[in-house]
């Protein structure tokens, strides 16, 4: 899926390109869908689904996955002597929500985990507690193993600000495909203009208008 196509494009600016227009359209609208979402990472604005996503099982009380927010959690193994070893997963090692961990919901609005945290309970992931004989304190064991989960991560649909930056992050790179070519400036019988950005969806992404569009997705609680 993308952010942004040509219909999506279309609707918003009432234009209807044909031809080669068209053509450039469905380019720069890939361009920037890839370039945004690339910007707004770990937040995905889009439904996705991971499947058996393989992680070193943190020293902490919180697993933190790296594309949010997470909506649900389909199933989670916990292998602490796993090794590194993927195919040793087994239906021994599934762990049970609300028993052995909780998915932190932190946007009650929106029921999700903006911050990607699923808590352990009752221990920390990355070690089994031990008890040597003759003692009364437990500690840390070194058996750190593995997490492998999947779930439901990113937003229904595309937030509202996320698709109007895409719309305008195109709409800079059709205007500015008219002129052929980006120019610093120019001047011919009182006829002047100045084009100062390169003509790349990257460079459109990065003005200052659509970067204002996503500041919501640049902020600590997603990073």
């Amino acid at each position: 899926m993308a952010l942004i196509d040509a219909n999506t494009w279309s609707a918003f600016t009432g234009q209807s390109p044909s031809g080669d227009d068209l053509t450039a359209l469905s380019a720069w609208c890939a361009g920037v869908s890839a370039a945004i979402a690339k910007k707004i990472l770990p937040f995905v604005a889009e439904p996705l689904t991971v499947t058996d996503f393989i992680c070193d099982a943190p020293l902490s009380l919180d697993l933190v996955l790296p594309r949010r927010p997470i909506r649900s959690i389909t199933s989670l193994y916990l292998n602490c002597g796993a090794g590194g070893d993927p195919s040793r997963f087994t239906s021994a090692d599934l762990l049970t929500p609300g028993t052995d961990y909780v998915l932190h919901i932190d946007d009650p609005e929106n029921q999700w985990a903006g911050a990607g945290i699923i808590r352990r309970i009752g221990s920390v992931w990355g070690a089994e507690w031990w008890r040597y004989p003759h003692t009364l304190a437990s500690v840390l064991g070194g058996s750190r193993g593995a997490v492998k989960v999947a779930c439901e991560v990113g937003a229904l649909s595309v937030p509202e600000d996320i698709q109007a930056a895409a719309v305008a992050a195109v709409t800079l790179l059709m205007n500015r495909r008219k002129t052929g070519a980006p120019t610093n400036s120019e001047s011919w019988n009182g006829y002047s203009m100045s084009v100062a950005s390169q003509f790349t969806a990257t460079a459109a992404v990065n003005s200052p208008d659509v970067l204002g569009m996503l500041a919501n997705y640049l902020q600590p609680r997603f990073a």
